[in-house]
């Protein structure tokens, strides 16, 4: 399965860790190019589904802060050390004979600066270096390009320097265009190779733990005047079924106990990470009958079952009629659901739902449908067939359906597929909504 990894940089930056690419197998790079690193706030609003944000530095990484926190997608950039500083000062020693004092410098941190000089055993008599660790923390907080671009221009204009060696993309940018000599710090290949080796075992590890095996247990509890399959359990049941049919989980039923095997990812989404169960509140409304829900995770069918009797017990001794709780592979315990559970989705989600399938033409309750099964696959590519599957519906009812988010630019062919020796190959297609679209 490929890995998908959205790219922000500039179109050089870009272009650079391209070259990388085939050094890695399974990776598809998605490109999301600025011409200023401030633009990534507005470009990360139009992000498609991905499995990584990849920043080309630590700048843009910092701008985009915000609207990376309320994302559940993790994020990498080519960390700046002191080797990137070393390499570009050898580079202006070799290729310009240019001096320490005769040199503007930005850097995230000037200590790399001093560090490399001691190792180096330099004392220039002067320097001239402006620096921005405020953005290390990862905060809300001023950072100004313009300030930055000032400090180069007036130490040129003064005279005192002959070269700008910057840190960020967009500072010699503005610098070349006004005629000043500059120099981009150069970032060592294995920088960028180790940053993006690290984002892959990220998202392998995080595709593996969302793997891991998941078992439910639940229990209904009949009032004494009911029957075993009173009407009450027959309806929680059907809702179970539906609950299962739209994690892809299988289930099992024997009267008033209920089991169903998953994935922890299929878990993970339908509890919004871990925060709410919307199926309360459905059976709340259907029926006042007793229902405990516990759910397990492990690498094993038994580690996973072991887990969920563990969780039932919990949603049992627990205050509420109807709970759920889960117990994860390193044991530990999340719950009750029920204290966490939201009454509604987010409402600009919806707004921008309702948008979408109005003009699709098709109603929410299948757009949601859809979003769902594209999320229980990952982001993986899909045939018609699957969807057709999922939605319990017939192939050429799936096709048109296809066929209105490909009119409008929502779909893309990316391949096909011969599922037998002879016939006509299926083709493979790939969804691409926007995150805000696709979040619950």
């Amino acid at each position: 399965m490929k890995i998908k990894m959205a790219v922000f940089g500039s179109q050089d930056s870009f272009e650079q860790i391209k070259a990388y690419e085939h050094q890695l197998k399974n990776i598809e790079m998605v490109p999301y190019i600025y011409t200023d690193p401030r633009d990534t706030v507005n470009l990360i609003k139009k992000l498609e589904p991905c499995d990584i944000l990849y920043f080309s530095g630590l700048l843009p990484y910092f701008y985009a802060t915000l609207e990376r926190q309320k994302l559940q997608i993790p994020a990498v950039y080519p960390s700046f050390n002191e080797h990137a500083l070393t390499l570009s000062l050898f580079y202006i020693k070799q290729h310009h004979e240019i001096p320490m004092e005769r040199l503007s410098i930005d850097l995230v941190d000037r200590s790399y600066l001093t560090n490399v000089l001691n190792d180096l055993q330099i004392t220039p008599k002067h320097l001239h270096v402006k620096d921005y660790p405020t953005i290390l923390g990862e905060q809300e907080g001023n950072f100004d390009l313009d300030e930055i671009e000032a400090f180069h221009t007036a130490l040129w204009d003064q005279g005192k320097t002959s070269l700008a060696l910057t840190s960020i993309h967009a500072i010699f940018n503005r610098l070349t265009e006004k005629g000043i000599p500059c120099l981009k710090m150069l970032d060592p290949q294995n920088s960028i190779i180790d940053s993006l080796k690290e984002a892959k075992t990220i998202v392998e590890l995080q595709k593996r733990n969302r793997s891991q095996i998941a078992i439910g247990l639940i229990t209904i509890d009949s009032s004494e005047s009911s029957k075993p399959l009173s009407e009450e359990v027959l309806v929680i049941q059907n809702q179970l079924a539906e609950f299962a049919k739209i994690i892809q989980a299988s289930i099992q039923m024997k009267d008033d106990c209920v089991k169903v095997f998953g994935t922890k990812g299929s878990i993970e989404d339908a509890t919004s990470q871990f925060q709410s169960f919307p199926l309360l509140s459905d059976i709340e409304q259907e029926t006042a009958t007793g229902i405990h829900i516990g759910f397990g995770f492990g690498m094993t069918m038994k580690e996973a079952e072991s887990n969920a009797e563990m969780a039932l017990t919990y949603a049992r001794k627990s205050s509420y009629k109807q709970s759920v709780f889960i117990m994860t592979e390193e044991k530990r315990i999340i719950g009750p659901l029920n204290e966490k559970k939201k009454e509604h989705n987010i409402q600009t989600e919806n707004e921008e739902r309702q948008t979408l399938a109005k003009a699709l033409q098709i109603s929410t309750a299948n757009l949601d449908k859809v979003i769902q099964f594209v999320k229980t696959r990952d982001t993986s590519p899909f045939t018609s067939n699957d969807l057709a599957d999922y939605l319990g519906v017939g192939r050429r009812t799936a096709e048109r359906l296809l066929k209105k988010f490909a009119t409008h630019g929502y779909l893309s062919t990316v391949g096909e597929e011969m599922p037998y020796t002879k016939g006509r190959p299926r083709a493979v297609y790939e969804l691409k909504l926007s995150v805000k679209v696709m979040e619950n």
